[in-house]
């Protein structure tokens, strides 16, 4: 959705909307190092990075519910 011209990455501004969609909701400041983790010099982040973000998130919050 976020990749319209499927190119392969997103926009670091557009991570918080993607997660959002797929039922997160972050503090900005974790959006922030997030960004600053996966995103590369340009400020794109590469499909297979958000995939790694988003299943880094899911353990996280999965790890502190318990």
């Amino acid at each position: 959705m976020y990749d319209k011209k499927n190119k392969g990455y997103i926009k670091g501004f557009e991570l918080r909307p993607a997660l959002s969609l797929a039922g997160y909701h972050i503090k900005t400041r974790t959006i922030n190092t997030m960004c600053h983790r996966y995103a590369n010099q340009k400020g794109y982040i590469m499909f297979d990075d958000f995939i790694m973000c988003a299943i880094r998130l899911k353990t996280t919050t999965k790890h502190t519910q318990h």
